[in-house]
């Protein structure tokens, strides 16, 4: 009988090299993807608020104090600004029910006046 001499030994498929990024370079793209996002909605905020402070018709050249007291009263539909005078730092402004009173940018930026009560610290008067 002719024998067959045993066969060698089979060695083991040789593995293939993995294929695609590690699972560390996914969660970079995933950072930098949402790090990206953020940037364009902030880009599209500051846009969308700067248009809206002109359309309020705030200078941001302006004092802040300013700035504010006209940011306030143009979002307050119960006043409705009259004048302002930036050498004295003053603003008149009208209430609903007609009464005029002139207030300093800082007073209104700092809500110092009530209307409702009569108390208005800070009120020159305007007759």
């Amino acid at each position: 009988m002719n024998e067959q001499p045993p066969l060698p030994p089979t060695m083991p498929p040789a593995t293939t090299p993995k294929k695609g990024l590690h699972p560390m370079a996914w969660v970079g793209i995933g950072c930098g993807g949402l790090i990206l996002v953020v940037i364009i909605i902030s880009v599209i905020g500051g846009i969308i608020g700067a248009n809206k402070l002109k359309e309020l018709g705030v200078d941001m050249n302006d004092s802040p104090e300013k700035i504010t007291a006209e940011l306030i009263i143009s979002t307050n539909p119960e006043y409705e600004k009259i004048s302002s005078n930036d050498e004295t730092g003053e603003m008149t402004i009208k209430d609903k029910e007609g009464n005029e009173m002139t207030l300093k940018y800082t007073d209104i930026a700092e809500s110092r006046f009530d209307r409702a009560e009569g108390n208005v610290p800070g009120a020159i008067p305007t007759e």
